[in-house]
């Protein structure tokens, strides 16, 4: 049977190949290569914390797990415009992560909700990848579509 615990650690575990495979790129000097890379290791401790959830506490498993999570969602983003050669709008960046912080924190200490929580996660993490489909080059030639 899944549970949430090895979800996090399966999701835990692809972040550590995936940091394998940005590290065995790194000398080839493709931009965003480092992003990634910074986002997936981060992804790790993050995944961690959140599986340590009831282990260590609240503030760990709650407030800066998702905290580094948002910094992961951000470096992502970060890396795939400066792949494609795009300039970062980090006032956006900067501003979503710290509502969505605020939304965390807000649903931790003021009103206890764990839906409201991933909600306000998740919203931040979804306009991201709103983001991202939004800047994707479309190609002109139809057998590419």
């Amino acid at each position: 049977m899944l549970s949430a615990l090895s979800l996090l650690l399966v999701t835990t575990a692809f972040s550590v190949v995936m940091l394998l495979v940005l590290t065995s790129l790194a000398a080839t000097r493709v931009a965003g290569i480092r992003e990634w890379g910074q986002a997936n290791g981060l992804a790790i401790i993050a995944l961690l914390l959140f599986a340590a959830r009831g282990v260590v506490p609240d503030f760990l498993s709650i407030e800066t797990a998702n905290g580094i999570y948002l910094v992961t969602v951000s470096l992502m983003y970060t890396g795939f415009r400066r792949h494609l050669g795009l300039p970062v709008q980090r006032v956006w960046l900067v501003g979503g992560s710290l509502a969505s912080f605020a939304g965390v924190v807000v649903f931790h200490h003021l009103i206890e909700s764990l839906a409201m929580r991933v909600v306000s996660v998740s919203v931040y993490h979804a306009a991201v990848c709103l983001a991202i489909f939004a800047t994707v080059p479309v190609s002109k030639d139809t057998r590419l579509r």
